[in-house]
């Protein structure tokens, strides 16, 4: 039994979260799990906009880390059912690389038919929206090219 720092109430050992000291041993947090969490709860939600952005920030730079790129990779695929180590074999067959612009992506997405939910390849982030902006639709995505192409791009 512990007595909580917070609360003062005594609670068992399993109450208390542990976390390592400089000297490399572990030890108990002095606060109870309960009083911590809500004590972040209420820190946060003081502090809306700048949790918001220290969170958006860790959460690129730890994409851009090769366990973060796996970690997402593998999220996003169990979002859509995908077997991550299938899922993974089909991303280094294609070269960690977009199907339709061929440029390697950090985090490439996992493209799909939002109607069957069938998965149809793995493009990078610009070119998922646009298919997606299009409506998933080839006659306007061929009317793009063509408008494209008229007015002299290649």
């Amino acid at each position: 039994m512990k007595t909580c720092k917070t609360c003062n109430i005594e609670k068992p050992l399993d109450q208390f979260a542990t976390w390592r000291r400089k000297d490399k041993s572990i030890a108990l947090q002095p606060h109870c799990k309960v009083c911590i969490r809500d004590k972040q709860r209420a820190y946060r939600a003081a502090n809306r906009e700048h949790v918001k952005e220290v969170d958006k920030a860790f959460r690129a730079s730890y994409r851009k880390t090769e366990k973060g790129n796996l970690s997402y990779r593998r999220t996003a695929w169990k979002r859509y059912g995908i077997d991550p180590e299938l899922a993974e074999l089909y991303y280094l067959a294609h070269d960690g690389k977009c199907e339709i612009c061929k440029e390697p992506g950090d985090s490439l997405c996992v493209d799909h038919c939002h109607d069957t939910k069938i998965i149809r390849g793995m493009l990078c982030q610009k070119c998922n929206t646009a298919l997606g902006l299009l409506n998933d639709d080839a006659n306007r995505l061929q009317t793009a090219y063509n408008y494209l192409i008229q007015k002299g791009y290649k």
